[in-house]
């Protein structure tokens, strides 16, 4: 497209092989002294193997698929386990029976909820994994996380926005082991209205990690014996799920449920099947109490005047 071919500096020095993908950075233009001149910055792969669209695709948009040495040797250096200073001026809640809610495949889980029932209605509680206290601004990760800006997901594969020893663990709440979070509780009476809230940073120990499908199938009045001692959980969290929805339609909400597609692709990376993603009422309790966790803090920024 050029008008001339490129070429490559120190092609000597490159470890790549003919046909394989490389990106490579211009160093001078059509018409410059020097000519149309670029070097080698990475070797994607073959361009027969499907793995390499998906680094491909990350070089395209500008997004890295490498974490630098100083951001992972930071990400290493953070304690495994929440530490007692940690716990300080924190609201203890690791006996509170939350509870995470995810697809089958998560590996990182940022959000546990817990609902109870009360003479006057519901309490709720969201508890989003505390990702700030381990981020700090201007660190190394926190600079990585913002060129970034969101982990991008592939069929099978997911380039995270934060080194792994951070979002598969520390900021992952995982079940039976302590993790910090910042909590929003709120109180709604038993048609749903938002009573009061309050937020506050805590400590939490989710009693269960549950697939949607495994709260569906209690939703529905089965069994799931590896997570049955969190029944009750579920079914209060489904019961306050439905009033809010309810309550939202009737509000007038506009429901925009668009089919989505799921490409299914084998362990070497090759399609082997598009299917219509099944949507549970699982994923609308989700989706419930965390529009209403959002609803809540709205309230409370208009409210301070943020």
């Amino acid at each position: 497209g050029w008008g001339a071919d490129l070429r490559i500096e120190h092609l000597d020095q490159v470890n790549a092989n003919n046909k394989d993908w490389v990106q490579v950075k211009i160093k001078s233009y059509p018409g410059d002294r020097k000519g149309f001149l670029g070097e080698v910055v990475q070797v994607l792969g073959d361009h027969q193997d499907p793995m390499t669209d998906n680094l491909r695709a990350l070089a395209t948009h500008g997004i890295s698929a490498e974490f630098t040495h100083e951001t992972i040797e930071h990400a290493k250096s953070l304690p495994q386990e929440v530490k007692a200073e940690e716990r300080k001026d924190r609201m203890d809640l690791t006996q509170k029976p939350l509870i995470t809610i995810d697809g089958q495949t998560a590996k990182d889980f940022d959000d546990a909820i817990l609902v109870e029932t009360t003479d006057k209605g519901f309490v709720l509680y969201v508890a989003i994994a505390d990702v700030s206290h381990y981020v700090k601004p201007g660190s190394s990760i926190d600079k990585e996380a913002y060129l970034r800006g969101t982990s991008t997901y592939f069929p099978g594969f997911v380039n995270p926005m934060l080194p792994e020893e951070l979002s598969n663990e520390m900021c992952s709440l995982k079940p039976k082991v302590d993790r910090l979070a910042l909590v929003a509780e709120m109180h709604l009476d038993f048609q749903g209205h938002l009573r009061d809230s309050k937020f506050y940073e805590a400590v939490i120990h989710s009693h269960a990690r549950v697939t949607y499908g495994q709260a569906q199938e209690i939703i529905d009045g089965g069994e799931v014996p590896e997570v049955s001692h969190v029944n009750e959980q579920i079914l209060t969290a489904r019961d306050l799920s439905k009033i809010l929805l309810a309550k939202r339609m009737k509000e007038g909400s506009l429901e925009l449920d668009v089919p989505e597609t799921v490409i299914e692709v084998d362990e070497t990376g090759e399609p082997v099947d598009i299917i219509r993603s099944e949507r549970l009422f699982a994923h609308r309790l989700i989706e419930e109490l965390m529009l209403m966790a959002n609803v809540a803090v709205a309230k409370f920024l208009t409210k301070n005047q943020v």
